[in-house]
């Protein structure tokens, strides 16, 4: 049987908690954030979904990839190279995917996707 998932919350350590939060309303825009903790802010990315900021230490920078789905993927890689200039070109698979990695200012690895 498969467990029912109500929400997904994805941890991910920062350098310093201000700093990375304004970085990522930059990339992701206004949305809306809460701290439940001190070193700890939440943005949620969708209705379910949640990305937490950390800088207490509890968690390592640069351990995992977060993978973010777009319909633009274009303009998204023109703002993502505002943030981070040396970024590569877009990636483009005919008929399958268009990506590109970059990483936050604190190391973290993300990327973004387009299905064709």
């Amino acid at each position: 049987m498969v467990q029912a998932i109500q929400s997904i919350t994805i941890g991910i350590a920062v350098d310093d908690v201000t700093e990375a939060l304004g970085w990522y309303k930059t990339l992701l825009g206004d949305v809306e954030t809460m701290e439940p903790a001190p070193g700890t802010i939440e943005m949620q990315l969708s209705e379910n979904t949640w990305l937490q900021l950390d800088d207490t230490g509890d968690l390592t920078v640069g351990g995992s990839i977060i993978r973010l789905e777009t319909q633009d993927i274009d303009t998204v890689h023109k703002k993502v190279k505002m943030l981070s200039p040396d970024i590569g070109d877009i990636e483009r698979v005919d008929g399958v995917i268009q990506y590109f990695d970059f990483e936050d200012n604190a190391g973290n690895r993300l990327s973004y996707y387009q299905l064709a």
